[in-house]
Parts: C-alpha cells; sequence; structure tokens
C-alpha cells in the first residue's frame, strides 16, 4: 500500500492515459483497482475509490468485482460504517449487472 501511495501521491504516477483519457491497464486488460481487487488489497480499494475517485466501473471483469465486493463486506461489522460509501458503489454496480445474488438489501445502508 505504502507503494502505491508513493508511486501516485508523490511521484505523481497518472492512473490515466493523458492521449485517450481512458485509465492505465495491464496487458490483460486490467486497471490498478481490478489488480488491488484481484490481490485482495482492500487497503487499495479503498485507497483508489475514496482518495484517488476512480469509479469501481474500471473493473471490467464481474470475478473480480464479487471478489472486492466479498472483501469490503467481510470487514468487522464495527468497521463496517468506514466503509458504507464503498459498499454503496459496490452495490450501484452490480445492480447494473444484475447479480440478484449478489445484491446486499439496501436496508443495510
Amino acid at each position: 500500500m505504502n507503494l502505491i501511495r508513493w508511486l501516485i501521491d508523490e511521484k505523481k504516477c497518472s492512473l490515466i492515459d493523458r492521449a485517450s483519457g481512458s485509465p492505465l491497464v495491464t496487458g490483460n486488460g486490467l486497471t490498478v483497482l481490478a489488480v488491488a481487487a484481484m490481490k485482495g488489497h482492500l487497503d487499495a480499494i479503498l485507497y483508489l475509490v475514496h482518495e484517488k475517485k476512480l469509479p469501481v466501473t474500471d473493473i471490467s471483469d464481474v470475478n473480480i468485482l464479487q471478489r472486492a465486493l466479498h472483501l469490503v463486506l467481510s470487514v468487522r461489522r464495527s468497521v463496517k460504517v468506514i466503509y458504507r460509501r464503498c459498499l454503496k458503489i459496490f452495490y450501484i454496480f452490480l445492480g447494473t449487472w444484475s447479480f440478484t445474488s449478489a445484491k446486499t438489501s439496501k436496508s443495510n445502508w
């Protein structure tokens, strides 16, 4: 996590292709956010979504998106309040894919 912050905040590494305006991707087409989700780095996911304002829609692989949602939901109940905004974003995005089994009840918000 410290490396990501250092690269982005101090070394000013861009997350966006300046020519096209689209997110930078790996050879497999994954964004930085998708890689963080795939590898299970919750702190990196929250940093990228909250502080760097990366849209969750940058994760185009539904399996990776569901893994990220599972990570956020697995946080202890007393800490979940901190992650509420991130959960809402995941819920909204999953809702557009119509994954009813992955949705959480709106009453939890």
